[in-house]
């Protein structure tokens, strides 16, 4: 082969492989993959009357979270447009920042936004406020125009249709059972009223527990739970399509049977109501997350007479049985001038399992360290513990918990460091527990005899001198090369038996 043909095969497979790069590039995204996908966005949002705005004037009626998901092409330029000409006279609309917006002065009812509208869960709508016009009445209306584009998507446009006047739904209340014991069972009416001045359009009912306490199945087709938990606790929803006037009232036509564990201490239980649109802008409501179905037919809601016992929500405490903690102590060795690691707290000896979440701790834990040592510096171990005070040279310190979790056989231990003052023959500290008196997880102490432990210290030698930063000084005497290092063990201490309230799951 003659160089020149040579140099035209060369040129004609270079061609070719860069024709077959082309052709395996990345696809065209398809229409569908380009289509922005809404997330929260209701068709009808209701905003209260203008008598009060001036109580809600500091809290506003947001239109959060109004988002609409990014479309799985590459977007770039994402533009919003806001026109709420359509609510003159009905309502006032504002920009709270949530986006780099323009217009919507007085004489401009357009926002346009360009910058900060995108995020990690795709295109947020920012934070836009909407309140009653001065001069409108309950049962005026308006409509918001809303349309994004992006470059390499294909654009998108909605209407919002706001309402002067809000559906109001309170729940009956409920009798919280008496004489709970781990184990047992009991039922409980479910009422839904409107005290509003429109109608609710869409219900939903959230029911959820906190705690050994679980719902069985409830609503059968009507009802969604969350994934793993049909036929027990945690949270599920049942949605009606029903519309619910000013003044009406309905009720499930079951009662709800919610049953415990033997393991009870105590636990919460939840039951609340919403309309649709009010449901699709909560931001702790996804519905993705309830993706297991109740079975069989749907619950029915049924008539019912009107009660003056309601509430926003329903939300009650199940207390029941005992949990056993014991007072930790400990046993150091050390020599004057030393400091060393104590390590105090409690241990839950069951039978219950205790999860606390954001509850106040059930107990206190006091420790007074020895006589003839200081506090230097206190510790945590797991960031589990906060103390009063929070700093060194107290007399006495008093610590509570801030982790929720007490499953049985745990050790929660609080960590201080000690220096050996004096050698005090005989000295000791002390742990107690007290438990939580006041509030639903009260603590019933079954054996308060057992709330105290020891903490005993055993002083050997005398620690050395600092060692020396001069080069030229004599070598230094390290503190463990005279009096031992610290040795922490387990003290026999005195244990304390808990009856406690609490909310787990």
């Amino acid at each position: 082969m003659d160089r020149g043909n040579g140099r035209r095969v060369l040129g004609a497979l270079l061609l070719a492989a860069l024709s077959l790069g082309t052709t395996t590039a990345s696809p065209a995204w398809s229409a569908e993959e380009q289509a922005f996908t809404h997330r929260y966005v209701p068709e009808l949002f209701n905003i209260a009357p203008p008598e009060a705005n001036q109580r809600i004037a500091g809290n506003n009626q947001w239109l959060y979270p109004q988002a609409v998901a990014v479309p799985k092409a590459e977007v770039e330029d994402v533009t919003l447009t806001i026109d709420a000409s359509g609510l003159a006279g009905v309502a006032e609309f504002n920009d709270k920042g949530g986006c780099d917006a323009d217009g919507l002065d007085d004489d401009d009812a357009v926002i346009t936004c360009t910058e900060g509208i995108v995020d990690g869960n795709g295109v947020q709508m920012g934070e836009f406020t909407i309140l009653a016009d001065p001069d409108a009445e309950v049962g005026d209306s308006g409509v918001v125009r809303f349309e994004l584009s992006a470059a390499g998507a294909t654009p998108d446009a909605w209407t919002m249709r706001v309402k002067v006047g809000t559906p109001k739904l309170t729940v009956g209340r409920i009798a919280e059972p008496r004489g709970f014991e781990p184990g047992d069972a009991f039922t409980m009416p479910v009422r839904i009223v409107n005290e509003g001045t429109q109608p609710a359009r869409g219900l939903y009912v959230f029911v959820s527990a906190e705690g050994p306490i679980w719902f069985d199945n409830i609503g059968g087709s009507a009802c969604h739970y969350m994934k793993g938990r049909r036929d027990a606790g945690g949270s599920a929803y049942c949605r009606f399509d029903m519309v619910l006037d000013p003044g009406e009232a309905v009720r499930f036509d079951q009662l709800v049977r919610v049953r415990s564990g033997t393991k009870l201490t105590f636990a919460s239980v939840f039951v609340g109501a919403s309309t649709s649109d009010e449901a699709a802008t909560q931001d702790w409501f996804f519905p993705r997350e309830f993706s297991v179905q109740g079975r069989g037919p749907a619950m029915q809601l049924l008539p019912t007479a009107q009660t003056r016992a309601t509430v926003d929500f329903v939300d009650f405490w199940v207390s029941g049985g005992t949990t056993d903690f014991a007072a930790l102590g400990a046993s150091v060795v050390g020599a004057v001038g030393e400091t060393v690691e104590v390590k105090v707290g409690a241990r839950n000896l069951g039978p219950s399992d205790i999860e606390l979440y954001d509850r106040p701790a059930p107990y206190a834990l006091e420790f007074v360290p020895p006589p003839g040592t200081t506090v230097v510096e206190i510790g945590q171990e797991e960031d589990v513990w906060g103390c009063e005070p929070a700093e060194g040279g107290a007399a006495s310190y008093t610590c509570e918990s801030r982790d929720g979790s007490h499953s049985p056989g745990r050790a929660q231990k609080m960590v201080f460091q000690l220096r050996i003052d004096e050698r005090v023959p005989g000295a000791a500290g002390s742990v107690q527990l007290t438990p939580r008196e006041q509030g639903p997880w009260s603590i019933n102490d079954p054996d308060p005899d057992n709330d105290d432990a020891v903490v005993r210290l055993k002083v050997v030698g005398q620690a050395g001198p600092a060692p020396s930063d001069d080069p030229d000084g004599d070598s230094p005497v390290w503190p463990w090369a005279v009096g031992g290092a610290a040795i922490l063990v387990l003290g026999s201490g005195a244990i304390r038996k808990f009856a406690m309230s609490t909310t787990g799951s």
